[in-house]
């Protein structure tokens, strides 16, 4: 009796635990039914949502740290020392040290600053980016000046310089500022053009192609790479020469109504996309007279495909196309041959001009593409007046920023029919096998081109006659002042002339700001 009544008051506990039980599960299931329709969130899922996230996103620090510039400036800082006492090792590679100097300056002075405070400005930071690639681009022209291409750099550096030194002279007797004032070359690849880079110092750097290591008739492009750095270094060039010539927008006219638009728009919106072009097409003829016309038709010559000479093509996109930067060979080659004809050589100018048409068919015409593939013919008339005025005008008129005075009165600049004749008897010298003893690279440059074109079999021979006297220009300055075989030493104005440009050529760089 009394184990069957313990088993009955068990019985009853048990059965108030389950009961309990149920209900507390209900009653909690009822409350979190009612928080997450109400969009509310348990304490449980809130601990297993922070765990997810702490899972599956990064530990993130307290509080960040700003990044120490500071290593990374005293490396720059020693490798531009290094480089900067390498350069002082080399007659050749004295030039960029103006350039080293500036970087090592800007970096000590920052390096200093980062002792004290080592955040830095978006300024500060993008000036060091530069100045880095700076360093590399510097290192990379001291090396090849170090290495087999020595000989060949040095000869195109003094080419380079020569061609700027008149430029560089007078915009310093007239106080005329330059970004720009000195050039260094390079050699790499296939391609030649003028790589802008940003040196406070004012380094021009001119890349040419493995072609220049075995024949001179491209040779005298360098000019032309000069005349880029010229037109961008001048401040206020670019715009008074557009307003002087009339251009306006350089927007290609390629619609439906094209064959109503004028010869006179098309001629001048053309001719504002081509202005830099043209204008260092007529840089290099003042420097090297007809030599730089035999250059330029030996580049742009297409006799089997005439029409590739006479096509102005366009770029960018359809909706608002601009006519390309470089004008038609067609276009160059006779701009050319009539700002050749302004400079005296009316004769000489209008043979290149009739080889080069008899060369290409002797084409009326030139061609502007459409945005449906199809070409309009443009009568070439309009748009070769319109294209020479780019030359005729530096040549017969000044602007404002070159304090008015036309490029022909520059001193050194116009190599008129005297000092074609010099470098036509130069080219016969070096044709004919003998060595010649000239100081000024342009007269041997113009001189080694003429020879060729006379005599084309030659070519080899005259390039390293020629390799073989530029070479003798680059002489050090103190090794001339001790010659003491100065008998019969002419004086004149074409001596006054080559002294002043073996002067420039050979005397320490001009970093002006």
């Amino acid at each position: 009796m009394d184990e069957l009544l313990i088993g009955l008051v068990v019985g009853i506990v048990k059965l108030n635990v389950w009961l309990v039980r149920g209900v507390y599960r209900i009653l909690r299931g009822i409350v979190r039914a009612v928080a997450t329709r109400l969009g509310g969130v348990t304490p449980q899922r809130r601990e297993i949502a922070v765990a997810r996230m702490k899972r599956a996103a990064p530990a993130l620090p307290a509080r960040a740290k700003a990044v120490d510039y500071r290593p990374r400036v005293v490396q720059h800082l020693d490798l531009s020392r290094a480089l900067r006492e390498l350069c002082d090792t080399q007659r050749n590679t004295r030039r960029f040290a103006p350039t080293l100097d500036g970087v090592i300056a800007r970096a000590e002075k920052l390096a200093s600053k980062l002792r004290i405070d080592s955040n830095m400005t978006v300024e500060q930071r993008l000036r060091l980016d530069g100045d880095e690639s700076l360093r590399a681009i510097v290192r990379d022209l001291v090396e090849e000046r170090r290495g087999s291409l020595a000989g060949l750099l040095d000869d195109t550096d003094a080419l380079a310089n020569a061609s700027y030194a008149p430029i560089v002279e007078y915009c310093k007797q007239r106080d005329i500022a330059l970004t720009s004032d000195r050039a260094a070359t390079a050699i790499d690849g296939d391609k030649l053009f003028f790589m802008s880079i940003d040196d406070p110092a004012g380094l021009a750097t001119i890349v040419l192609p493995s072609s220049f290591s075995t024949e001179i008739s491209t040779w005298p492009a360098i000019a032309h790479e000069i005349a880029h750095d010229f037109f961008r270094s001048v401040g206020g060039l670019p715009q008074q020469l557009r307003a002087q010539l009339a251009l306006g927008t350089n927007v290609a006219l390629l619609g439906p109504e094209d064959g109503k638009a004028s010869v006179g728009t098309i001629a001048e919106r053309a001719v504002a996309a081509w202005m830099e072009e043209l204008f260092a097409d007529a840089f290099g003829t003042m420097m090297l007279g007809p030599a730089y016309l035999h250059t330029m038709m030996r580049s742009f010559a297409s006799p089997d495909e005439p029409e590739r000479a006479l096509a102005m093509a366009y770029e960018g996109e359809k909706k608002r196309p601009v006519y390309e930067a470089h004008p038609p060979g067609h276009v160059r080659v006779v701009a050319g041959c009539r700002l050749l004809g302004r400079m005296g050589y009316g004769k000489e100018a209008d043979a290149l001009e009739a080889t080069w048409r008899k060369l290409h068919g002797n084409p009326t015409s030139v061609y502007s593409a459409l945005a449906d593939g199809r070409w309009v013919r443009v009568p070439e008339d309009v748009v070769l007046d319109r294209a020479a005025e780019v030359g005729t005008s530096l040549y017969m008129q000044g602007l404002d920023c070159l304090r008015g005075q036309p490029l022909r009165s520059v001193a050194g600049l116009d190599f008129g029919p005297r000092e074609h004749e010099q470098a036509r008897r130069i080219g016969d010298r070096l044709a004919a096998g003998r060595p010649i003893d000239v100081k000024d690279p342009r007269l041997l440059v113009a001189g080694a081109v003429l020879g060729t074109v006379a005599m084309p079999k030659r070519a080899a021979s005259i390039y390293a006659l020629a390799r073989n006297a530029i070479e003798g220009v680059d002489e050090p300055e103190a090794e001339l002042a001790l010659r003491d075989d100065v008998a019969g030493f002419e004086v004149g104005p074409a001596a006054a002339r080559e002294a002043f440009l073996a002067g420039v050529l050979l005397g320490p760089p001009v970093s002006r700001r």
